[in-house]
């Protein structure tokens, strides 16, 4: 799949500590060698106040994954946490009820650091994964077909 000048990409980082997590940015241009450099929409340079821009290959990047609108998870369910200006994966380990679904508290396990957080409905969505250019997003494979 080819990225053009414009588009809005999630970036997977490789970097040490950082494995796991996806940030929204956008191409700047199309490089040779199926090279981009991006902007990050949360990322700052830094040695200043500027969105930080760098160069990312073909396979760490994919599209803004669509949005799949939920109510509530479950226990064992694999979700994108929101943390630190990017989308962290992680199991659902825990749930802390309240009087509404919506103010439900969720613990999730990140599977490269095996820290857990607690996070609310809102910081949560359903894992995907970006596959032949396809979305896979449940456990039983089921497709969304891409639009990017």
């Amino acid at each position: 799949m080819a990225f053009h000048r414009g588009d809005q990409v999630e970036i997977m980082s490789k970097e040490e500590g950082f494995q796991g997590s996806y940030f929204h940015a956008t191409v700047v241009t199309k490089l040779e060698m199926d090279e981009y450099i991006v902007q990050f929409k949360t990322l700052l340079e830094d040695d200043k106040p500027a969105p930080l821009r760098q160069v990312h290959t073909l396979d760490e990047i994919r599209p803004i994954p669509p949005e799949i609108p939920r109510k509530k998870f479950y226990v064992k369910q694999k979700v994108d946490a929101y943390e630190g200006d990017g989308w962290w994966v992680g199991i659902i380990t825990g749930i802390e009820e309240a009087e509404s679904e919506e103010e439900f508290k969720y613990t999730v396990r990140f599977q490269t650091t095996g820290e857990q957080r607690s996070f609310k409905l809102e910081n949560l969505r359903v894992h995907q994964e970006w596959v032949n250019g396809n979305w896979i997003f449940s456990k039983r494979g089921r497709k969304k077909k891409g639009t990017a």
